[in-house]
This record gives C-alpha cells, sequence and structure tokens, in this order.
C-alpha cells in the first residue's frame, strides 16, 4: 500500500510499552497470549491495530502496540485502565517495574 498522512481530525495515535519478561518465563508468556487470542480478552476499545512482539536484539523484551484512531479512542483515564488489566494479567510473566510508555501522533503509515 501507498504512504498515507491522517487528516488532522481523524489522526492514529500510538502507545507503545516496552517491558522486560520475567525470566524464564517465555513459554508461559506464550500460553497466557494464547489464551487471551483464544478468549478474546484485551481487545483495547478504539484500537485499530495491536501488536504483542519479542525482540530479536533483546530477547528479554516484550514491546505491546496498540494504535488508536483518534476519532474512536477512549479518554486517557478509560486507555490506561486497560493497560492497567492487562498488566494485571501478565503481571506473572512481565516485570511491570521495568516498563517504559510511550504515546503519540502516527505521522506517517501504510
Amino acid at each position: 500500500p501507498h504512504w498515507r498522512i491522517s487528516p488532522g481530525n481523524n489522526r492514529l495515535i500510538a502507545t507503545v510499552i516496552r517491558v522486560r519478561m520475567r525470566p524464564h518465563c517465555q513459554e508461559l508468556l506464550e500460553k497466557q497470549l494464547e489464551a487471551l487470542k483464544q478468549d478474546d480478552r484485551f481487545l483495547f476499545p478504539g484500537t485499530v491495530s495491536r501488536f504483542i512482539r519479542g525482540s530479536e536484539a533483546h530477547p528479554e523484551r516484550i514491546e505491546i502496540f496498540l494504535v488508536w484512531r483518534s476519532t474512536a479512542a477512549p479518554s486517557k483515564e478509560d486507555r490506561e485502565e486497560h493497560i492497567r488489566a492487562l498488566q494485571q494479567e501478565l503481571n506473572d510473566v512481565l516485570d511491570w517495574n521495568t516498563a517504559e510508555y510511550d504515546h503519540g501522533p502516527i505521522l506517517l503509515h501504510a
């Protein structure tokens, strides 16, 4: 697809969370993520896409990408509440004390 820039009144906004996996939890994390998928949980209303990925360069780190449409995104408080629920669900496998959070507009997308 061609590159696009969303109009100012309908921007895409990304939330990125980087967090370390607890030691020896890769298999358990994969099982928990499969359960989330099977049960259709943590759909984050207002998102147009969601990704949870590993890292070849940093195998101990997980990155969570949530892409929101500005016209459908819930309030900051509601977004944070949904993220807290995910944190609680994955607390056994992810060390949330190491989490880094970033949130901002997507400038160019396809």
